[in-house]
């Protein structure tokens, strides 16, 4: 779910009903469906360009709609099996975690330029393959901070550059991340069940915290 067009509609995605849903806030009706494909399993909206970006996990695409005319704008191929998108307002682009599949691609990130609506970049994330997928950005937009659940860490990628700068070691199967601007820390939920947290300025794990259920959303 977000909230877009000046907050004046909600878009949600509905993966069995294979539709974006677009709800009028002012009386809380549905205004629109956009049809799209298959499976849906992300949303993000651009705050700076009035769109709304939706990943479809099996056509290996994110749609672009203009969220004030609730219209397809284009369609973008991306990597295999996406799973979360997160914008980057600093730098107008959309990230977007693609999982992979087992015996063929590796998970990665395919990096979109929402002012120009186009893939500029893939990063290789790691290898395997799971739904679990953890996506997040830091406060001022330097930083994007993706999960590799078979690797056991978070990736922290240069979102300027659109690098890798680190990988820090977590609990097992990472499935979740969040970043906390007030202290500085990145919290990333893992299978263990643990909570992982690193410091931001050093990239470092610097506690891994037991809890009593896996938790699967930060």
């Amino acid at each position: 779910v977000c909230l877009a067009d000046s907050g004046r509609h909600v878009f949600a995605i509905s993966s069995n009903d294979d539709f974006v849903g677009v709800i009028t806030c002012a009386d809380d009706s549905l205004a629109l469906l956009v049809s799209t494909k298959s499976c849906l399993s992300a949303l993000c909206v651009n705050t700076n360009g009035g769109k709304v970006f939706c990943a479809d996990s099996l056509q290996n695409t994110v749609t672009v709609i203009n969220a004030e005319n609730r219209t397809v704008d284009t369609c973008l191929r991306v990597g295999i099996h996406p799973a979360k998108l997160a914008y980057d307002s600093a730098l107008n682009k959309v990230f977007c975690l693609n999982v992979g599949e087992e015996g063929g691609a590796d998970a990665n990130l395919t990096v979109i330029d929402a002012k120009g609506d186009s893939t500029v970049r893939i990063i290789a994330i790691g290898s395997g393959i799971s739904n679990a997928a953890g996506l997040c950005v830091s406060e001022d937009g330097d930083r994007i901070y993706a999960t590799d659940y078979q690797g056991d860490e978070v990736v922290v990628v240069d979102a300027f550059a659109d690098t890798i700068i680190s990988k820090v070691p977590t609990g097992a199967g990472p499935a979740s991340v969040c970043y906390n601007p007030d202290y500085g820390y990145i919290f990333a939920g893992t299978k263990a069940p643990s909570v992982s947290v690193i410091d931001y300025s050093r990239n470092v794990l610097i506690a891994d915290l037991s809890v009593d259920y896996s938790p699967m959303v930060l």
